[in-house]
């Protein structure tokens, strides 16, 4: 095996950092996520409660069911898109880049996501405003097609963007560097994080619990779009830095987020 060959294989030491960095972003893509629709409905006159993975606002009128649904996916749209122009521009391996790159990609992905389910996915956000605007199945399906495209379109950025925070150790001249690389630093912590993830789940209603996966299935999408767009990417100048680790803030911050949602939002947090 040559040495290129071996420094485009990250060891786990890379790894658990881009897991722990995922699993803490989904939580609070998910949390900020239904506080966006917690706060609409706040400002329409209700009196929600966030809990995890979901927000418990009652139904109203057409008008404020749809501004209720739309806060969260176009909160997510907007705070993910806004940080994800940061996370293109970092340079280097560290897990507050993983964090910032996570906290965008996830933002992003999950407006998408509920694009893409809109004909199937009736008790979603996009499902409800479909429903309440009388949209014809020829419509939805339309709104998911747009998504799917939006997927593709984003994987290539989010590939870009990935390659640009690389350890400066692993070798990326050549396309099959590139997908080796994208595949086990966004497939593997993705797969990692959902293990990690899955303790923020106690307490809640197993429904709930569902739906928070199912959530997260997304993702996958946009990374496999990310490992095809791997061709298309080009190697960046990458700054020297230490060997990957995993840093103390990493665990206290994925910690925090975990006793977060088992001890307030497990139980209700009015808005």
């Amino acid at each position: 095996m040559s040495a290129a060959r071996q420094r485009s294989d990250p060891t786990w030491a890379a790894i658990l950092p881009g897991a722990l960095a995922f699993a803490t972003a989904e939580l609070v893509v998910v949390f900020f996520h239904e506080c966006c629709h917690a706060i609409a409905a706040r400002a329409l006159g209700f009196f929600p409660s966030v809990y995890a993975f979901y927000e418990n606002n009652p139904s109203g009128t057409p008008f404020q069911d749809i501004v209720i649904a739309a806060a969260g996916p176009l909160g997510s749209l907007v705070s993910g898109f806004a940080i994800f122009v940061l996370a293109r521009r970092q340079r280097g391996y560290s897990y507050a880049h993983l964090l910032i790159f996570w906290l965008g990609v996830l933002g992003v992905t999950e407006f998408i996501n509920y694009l893409i389910v809109t004909p199937w996915l009736t008790g979603g956000d996009t499902g409800l405003i479909a429903e309440r605007l009388g949209l014809p199945v020829y419509a939805r399906y339309l709104v998911s097609l747009a998504g799917w495209l939006l997927l593709g379109l984003f994987g290539a950025a989010v590939a870009r963007a990935a390659l640009h925070i690389a350890p400066s150790g692993v070798a990326l001249s050549a396309p099959y560097e590139r997908k080796r690389y994208l595949r086990r630093m966004l497939l593997l912590p993705y797969l990692l994080g959902l293990v990690l993830y899955a303790p923020a789940a106690i307490g809640t209603k197993p429904f709930f619990v569902l739906l928070g996966f199912l959530g997260t299935a997304g993702a996958a999408g946009v990374l496999q779009s990310a490992v095809f767009a791997a061709n298309r990417a080009r190697e960046t100048d990458r700054p020297k830095a230490a060997p990957p680790k995993v840093e103390p803030l990493a665990v206290v911050a994925y910690l925090g987020c975990v006793v977060f949602y088992v001890t307030v939002l497990a139980h209700g947090l009015p808005i």
